[in-house]
């Protein structure tokens, strides 16, 4: 498993919110398939994507798109507020991450 590391330093703060925003996402991702208790594999099944591309979002390396969004948590069977949870508002970030 492959991990990248973008220094915050080199970005711009909508960039260094847009990586912290997929970061998260993927984190509640994982963290929701884990308790729904099925496998990477079996919700790339369930959404009809490579079980690649399932990973690449929980490490956060990729942004799914709002249809992929839908698939997954139709997928998951959940809402779509309970994948967004996790993701804090651009005020809150940036109040806690100041350079």
């Amino acid at each position: 498993m492959y991990y990248f590391f973008i220094p915050y330093e080199n970005l711009s703060m909508s960039e260094e919110f847009e990586l912290y925003a997929r970061n998260q996402f993927g984190k509640q991702l994982a963290a929701l398939r884990k308790e729904v208790g099925i496998t990477q594999e079996e919700l790339a099944g369930r959404t009809g994507v490579d079980p690649t591309y399932i990973s690449a979002i929980e490490r956060g390396t990729r942004a799914p798109g709002f249809n992929m969004v839908t698939k997954l948590v139709k997928g998951l069977k959940i809402g779509h507020v309970d994948l967004y949870t996790s993701i804090a508002n651009w005020e809150t970030y940036s109040k806690n991450h100041k350079k």
